[in-house]
């Protein structure tokens, strides 16, 4: 994984590059805005150790609601029992949906 870190207006943005596009031939980049330098490095680490442990660049548009059907999908389902799982699934129905299934999850703070 190739990338770097900008200066873009009084923040910084990490540029990750992914190769070209098979069809069009014209190079494909990922944008991540951050406040400081030290945001974008540290995402910088933690994508790095993400993509080294065999998983891609996550999407950066993506949105809470659609991180929370995967989250289900892919760790919920094989590490709790059924009864757990269910209830996680209506908790995320009833109240995390729709209240912050629309934000991009890039968009999220503590």
């Amino acid at each position: 994984m190739r990338g770097c870190i900008v200066k873009r207006g009084n923040g910084y943005a990490l540029v990750i590059h992914l190769g070209r596009d098979p069809l069009t031939g014209k190079k494909r980049q990922k944008w991540y805005s951050h406040r400081t330098r030290l945001e974008a490095e540290a995402q910088a680490a933690q994508l790095l150790v993400q993509v080294q442990a065999g998983g891609g660049v996550p999407p950066a548009r993506l949105r809470a609601g659609d991180y929370f059907d995967q989250w289900l999908k892919d760790y919920a389902a094989g590490a709790v029992a059924f009864s757990t799982l269910r209830r996680y699934e209506d908790i995320i129905r009833l109240h995390l949906k729709p209240a912050l299934g629309h934000i991009p999850l890039s968009r999220l703070t503590a």
